[in-house]
């Protein structure tokens, strides 16, 4: 499963080296119910709690289907999300 090391390492390198906040817009990840589970939780786990990416101070997640295909022979990507996945990694101001 690629995770969110393999997607950010070498892009995070390159914008901590400003020394700002970092926050990723339209993050998100489709599939089937279970992967995108499993994906977020790594992610978020990576991100907030086991602090791997520091300068990140925030996630702003794109949910919502793409009602338009890339390709004709792939299905439009789905990122959708129940918000109870991401609850304990959620912060309302």
């Amino acid at each position: 499963m690629l995770n969110i090391n393999d997607v950010l390492n070498s892009r995070y390198e390159r914008a901590a080296s400003f020394g700002k906040p970092i926050y990723l817009a339209e993050f998100g990840v489709a599939g089937e119910v279970e992967y995108k589970k499993e994906w977020l939780e790594n992610a978020f786990n990576q991100i907030y709690f086991e602090r791997n990416f520091p300068r990140i101070a925030g996630v702003i997640y794109f949910n919502h289907g793409d009602e338009f295909g890339w390709v004709p022979e792939i299905n439009p990507p789905d990122f959708r999300i129940q918000p109870e996945w991401i609850e304990d990694y959620v912060v309302t101001k």
